[in-house]
């Protein structure tokens, strides 16, 4: 039988909404009462007569506040009712009271069943209702135990006595839940609390230790730490205050601080207590007064501070007496870092002056035997040791590089210079070995590069040098070449990037890490092989970061490597007195086998605003060639490598000037430096320009501007001028101070080889006594000499006779301050060791005046053609060889050799900013070539002497660039000539 519901409705004709259950409690706010708000009444009956008449009572229980008081279910067996229960209890839509036959089951039933049911809830009110009279009451009491949860009801049932049975019990269950759950939210707020408590009471213990560790920390601090009242009385100091003082632990509380710290009575208390009001805190340096007496020094920080209305100053002192102790360690230290850096300075001087002493025996003797009769053999193992000895200055300057460079006295100059130039120059640098590996060497400038930029011209052109000389040295074949390009545009300027590329062995990622460090070589079998300090890379890149640029590299092994660098240049305007020159707007074609030097040779095309193809084979070039010709737009200039695989040399200028259809194509030949072709068998073949590689763009456009203009000059000589008079021996008087013995030996033979006699002194008494016994004229003074050195003696000399005795230093050290340091000593000049027989002959010219000074232009002239005077004297150089060819082309080969030597090393020194080397190196080639009789080099060298004597170097490397020029010529000259005697002999 389904479990019956019965919802008692609202009875306006019984029940008086307003007074009806009036002191009753609702159901707990939050508890379920199934799909109404009453209380829930369970009633368990078998018989429907009864559950009629319990619906019939309990209908007039009455409403509240407009809604049932009741919801009654009925349930005929007790597991039925357990199961609605059980629901109810899980639904929180609790049942307040259970109305239940006794009679149900034998055995008391219904009392066992109540049991079931307080254990779904405890607080559930149970009526029983029976009709038996012999119902044992107190059995019941013995068996539940809980005459507060049941009642027992005696039937018939009397529907008032149900009905407030009803409103009191639910009621009484409301209430019993009322104060469980007020149980439940104070035991909650207890907990609550209570455990804010334990926080609070926990947070305030550890504001207590924090309080106590700071006062702790306090008391101990290693500092002196106290406290100071508006009258400067101490109302604290810790243990440190008084340990540091002298005195026992709190005999310092009420103390004035001014008996402690005099040095506040100069100042006033009350102008030092508001000075702290208006700036807080304060650190100074001030003296201590110890109990005993004693002052020490302290570094004192005080504050102002206003708590709880009162004033006061917390102060700390600290004892400085060790800081003091560091610095005056760091001090020595410092000066003791600096006296290790000037003897390093001293040492790289003396080790100079011993390496250079030995050397200049060497240099000097190897100098002298190559003047000497010697066969072929003698003369390559005297080559072979100027060439070592050479090396070996090379490394030497490296290291005094790297030593500029560390003490920070390497300068930078900022000058106007043109990129151009610089690469073409240094490229000429590199030339003769490039050459002499049988190396593709080329250089090109993009044509967006501003042409004219301010910076350090001679450092840019050292960093370039340098690693070009580098990819040359580690390149056996194949090509080396440099590409210059603008990365970016700036208001400030234009960033350049510089990238040279070789061919050669490449680099492994190991290597590349350690590449730009110091005295580190990437295999050091390449020292072995190739030789160097692993100096150059780091040079270069500290001058790059010091100019503000990157410098980096790229390789692989076997691949070759690529080393570049970015530098800003600020642009300049192009000098007024430079205009441009426009090219004819004629199609010019470029044939090399080389795609590097196609490229190279476009650019440089490109930027001469010139048209141009390329063919990278004879067959190409003849099939453009006639294509072009037959089209109605000839190749009006062909730009042809000597060296092509298909037509080697002058074959295919004489094929294509052997062809009417393309032969009024002129032509220029490019070949590499060393190359004589004589201008008779050039003109046979149809060549009207020869051009040296690396392709210079200046020279490139005079060859262009010559035959596209048809303005093309002959390039033979006219009539070499009368032989000039022999320089006659000088019968001056000189003496040599120098103390080692092959020096002198060598200095001896040097002069006598110039025509001077000379006497020797090994030390400064040595010239003293001398000077007593004859007027010398000249004094060849080595500044290190032992006993009397040669400042010393100098000083002596000038201090003592007033006659004018000319003094040339001689000294093996290449220091900065070398040259100053003898004139500051009073001598007139300076000769750097080894000493070069040509400068020693221009310095004995300079100041003994035996000889007339070549005159020197105030400007550079205009490149020498070949309708002038010839750029060497023939009949000179044949007077000198007297009329022998073998002694005529060993003659023109040393002195080829040397000068483009000594060029290099002067375009070095200008890097170097070196004028003391580059007036000697000038000195040096312009007396060899004023010997020769090499005329076209003698004036930008003599302009170049002069500048480099001044220390004037801004515009040293324009005259460098157009001495090698001039020497080109020279080359090409003699060269010619030598081709001449040849074929005479022959």
């Amino acid at each position: 039988m389904a479990p019956e519901t019965v919802v008692v409705q609202q009875m306006t004709q019984t029940m008086d909404p307003d007074t009806s259950n009036s002191g009753f409690p609702t159901p707990l706010s939050g508890e379920r009462s199934g799909t109404m708000a009453g209380h829930r009444i369970l009633v368990l009956e078998r018989r429907a007569e009864v559950r009629e008449a319990f619906r019939s009572i309990l209908q007039g229980g009455g409403v509240e506040r407009g809604r049932p008081l009741f919801v009654v279910d009925f349930a005929v067996r007790e597991d039925e009712a357990f199961g609605m229960m059980d629901a109810a209890c899980h639904e929180e839509a609790h049942y307040s009271l259970v109305f239940m036959d006794m009679g149900m089951a034998p055995e008391c039933a219904g009392v066992s069943f109540a049991e079931r049911l307080w254990e779904l809830d405890p607080d559930l009110q149970v009526v029983f209702y029976t009709d038996d009279a012999e119902a044992c009451w107190p059995d019941i009491l013995s068996r539940l135990g809980h005459a507060d949860r049941f009642m027992i009801l005696k039937q018939p049932l009397d529907a008032v006595e149900v009905t407030q049975i009803a409103n009191s019990l639910t009621a009484k269950w409301a209430l019993l839940r009322a104060a469980l759950r007020n149980e439940e939210m104070l035991v909650s707020a207890v907990i609550k609390r209570t455990r804010e408590l334990e926080s609070e009471i926990a947070e305030r213990r550890r504001s207590e230790e924090a309080l106590e560790f700071t006062q702790f920390s306090v008391d101990h601090a290693s500092d002196a730490m106290f406290r100071v009242d508006p009258d400067s009385r101490f109302t604290y100091a810790n243990a440190t205050t008084a340990r540091s003082l002298g005195y026992p632990a709190g005999e310092l509380l009420g103390m004035s601080l001014l008996d402690v710290v005099p040095s506040l009575r100069g100042i006033g208390w009350d102008a030092f207590w508001e000075s702290l009001r208006k700036e807080s805190p304060q650190t100074f340096d001030a003296q201590g007064l110890t109990k005993d007496g004693h002052e020490i020094p302290i570094e004192l920080t005080v504050n102002f501070f206003e708590f709880d209305g009162r004033e006061c100053l917390c102060a700390s002192a600290r004892d400085t007496t060790r800081r003091r102790q560091i610095l005056e360690e760091l001090a020595a230290a410092r000066d003791e870092a600096m006296e290790s850096a000037r003897l390093k300075g001293q040492f790289l001087a003396n080790m100079s002056h011993e390496i250079r002493t030995p050397m200049n025996g060497v240099i000097g003797m190897s100098e002298l035997m190559v003047h000497t009769n010697l066969d072929r053999e003698q003369r390559e193992y005297v080559d072979t040791i100027r060439s070592s000895a050479e090396i070996l200055l090379g490394i030497i300057n490296d290291i005094l590089d790297s030593s500029k460079i560390d003490s920070g006295t390497m300068t930078f100059q900022t000058d106007a210079l043109d990129l151009r130039e610089i690469v073409e120059s240094a490229l000429d640098v590199v030339a003769p070995a490039a050459r002499a590996k049988q190396l593709e060497l080329t250089g090109a400038v993009q044509p967006e590069i501003h042409p004219h930029v301010r910076g350090d011209g001679n450092r840019l052109k050292q960093v370039l040098t340098n690693i070009l000389g580098n990819a040359v040295k580690f390149t056996d074949e194949g090509d080396v070449s440099l590409m210059v390009s603008r990365l970016d545009r700036t208001p400030d300027g234009d960033v350049v990037k510089f990238e040279i590329r070789d061919t050669g062995v490449g680099l492994d990622d190991a290597s590349l890490t350690k590449i730009f460090e110091p005295f580190r070589q990437a295999d050091s079998s390449n020292t072995r092989r190739h030789g160097g300090t692993g100096l150059g890379l780091t040079i270069c890149k500290q001058i790059v970061e010091a100019m503000g640029g990157e410098i980096g590299v790229r390789s692989h092994p076997d691949k070759g490597s690529t080393f570049w660098f970015t530098l800003t240049f600020e642009r300049l305007d192009a000098p007024a007195k430079i205009k441009a020159r426009v090219m004819p707007d004629v199609p010019v074609l470029v044939v090399d086998d080389n795609t590097t030097n196609r490229e190279v040779l476009q650019l440089q095309l490109a930027n001469l605003q010139i048209r141009s193809s390329a063919a990278s084979s004879a067959t190409e070039a003849l099939e453009l060639l006639r294509r072009m010709a037959e089209e109605g737009t000839p190749f009006a200039l062909a730009i042809l490598d000597m060296h092509l695989p298909e037509m080697a040399g002058l074959t295919l200028p004489r094929v294509i000037k052997g062809d009417p259809a393309i032969s009024s194509t002129r032509l220029i030949v490019l070949s590499s430096l060393g190359d004589s072709i004589p201008a008779d068998v050039l003109r046979e073949a149809g060549v009207e320009e020869y051009v040296v590689k690396p392709v210079k763009m200046s020279r490139l456009e005079k060859s262009l501007i010559t035959l596209l203009d048809d303005g093309l000059e002959g390039r033979s000589g006219s009539s070499a001028p009368a032989e000039q008079p022999a320089v006659p021996a000088s019968e001056a008087l000189i003496l040599v101070a120098e103390d080692n013995l092959v020096n002198q030996k060598v200095d001896l033979l040097q002069l006598k080889r110039l025509g001077y006699r000379a006497d020797l002194a090994a030390d400064g008494f040595e010239v003293l006594a001398a000077l007593e016994k004859t007027p010398y004229d000249l004094i060849l003074m080595d500044c290190q000499m032992p006993g009397m050195d040669g400042f010393e003696a100098t000083r002596r000399i000038r201090a003592e006779y007033d006659r004018p005795v000319r003094i040339v230093a001689l000294t093996a050290n290449a220091m900065i301050g070398d040259r100053e340091k003898c004139i500051e000593a009073g001598m007139d000049d300076h000769l750097s060791k080894p000493v070069r027989i040509d400068a020693l002959k221009r310095v004995l010219e300079k100041w003994l005046s035996q000889t007339p000074r070549q005159p020197v232009a105030e400007e550079i002239a205009e490149p020498v053609t070949a309708a002038d005077e010839p750029p060497a004297d023939l009949a000179r150089l044949m007077a000198i060889s007297a009329g022998s060819g073998d002694i005529f082309q060993q003659l023109v080969s040393d002195y080829l050799a040397q000068a483009e030597e000594i060029l290099a090393h002067i375009a070095l020194a200008i890097e170097r900013r070196d004028a003391k080397e580059v007036h000697l190196l000038a000195h040096k080639l312009g007396g060899s070539s004023s010997t020769c009789g090499m005329n076209a080099i003698l004036e930008p060298l003599a302009l170049l002497e002069r500048l480099a004597r001044g220390g004037q170097l801004a515009t040293a490397l324009p005259l460098q660039q157009d001495a090698t020029r001039k020497l080109f010529r020279i080359r090409g000259y003699l060269l010619n000539h030598q081709k001449q005697l040849e074929s005479s002999v022959l």
